[in-house]
């Protein structure tokens, strides 16, 4: 019990201390709220990178599912409509997460539209990518992908991984899954020579 002449001191001295711990909370979360803010960002201008729309081609239906690990990551998809005849299929994942992986899952992103003119080889493009992420980019990341590329009318695919995890192909009629053979060759960014 406090008497009547300490008590407004020591109400004081809480209040005081109540001030000064609210202080020190708002100057340790100022930035960790800015980091936040550039991370939802970040994630917004990663998302408007990813396939819009999935593809609509008679005969064909497409899934994708997209969780990313952290706000902002290197994970990343596309369907690339090549040409009336092919349609291109990427899976990535950026090592690391944050702000890294997502600028270069972004770069990635720009080198494979720029090649996908000059060739239908998925091996062509995985290496063209590699070159031209190890000449700009000089990072301790390196990224796992699948790309293939579809020939629609006959229903066919050429295929390549650069370590990543085996695909998995469900068949619509009888619901069957089945995982794509496919050999697991280096990630991209681990060697600028790779010969996928």
């Amino acid at each position: 019990m406090y008497s009547d002449s300490s008590y407004p001191e020591e109400l004081l001295a809480r209040v005081q201390a109540v001030l000064r711990t609210k202080k020190l909370y708002n100057e340790l979360m100022g930035p960790y709220a800015f980091i936040e803010r550039e991370q939802d960002i970040i994630a917004s201008i990663q998302q408007s990178l990813l396939c819009q729309q999935l593809p609509d081609i008679p005969g064909f239906r497409f899934f994708a599912d997209y969780q990313p690990s952290s706000k902002a990551s290197g994970d990343y998809y596309d369907f690339i409509r090549i040409d009336d005849e092919h349609l291109g299929i990427l899976v990535a994942d950026v090592s690391g997460y944050g702000s890294p992986a997502a600028v270069i899952m972004a770069m990635m992103h720009v080198v494979l539209r720029s090649f996908l003119s000059t060739t239908r080889s998925p091996k062509e493009v995985l290496e063209k990518i590699n070159q031209s992420l190890c000449d700009n980019q000089k990072s301790e990341h390196f990224i796992t992908a699948f790309y293939g590329v579809v020939h629609l009318p006959t229903r066919c695919m050429k295929y390549l991984s650069a370590g990543h995890n085996p695909p998995l192909l469900i068949k619509y009629e009888s619901g069957n899954v089945q995982e794509l053979n496919t050999e697991k060759g280096f990630p991209l960014m681990i060697h600028c020579d790779n010969d996928l």
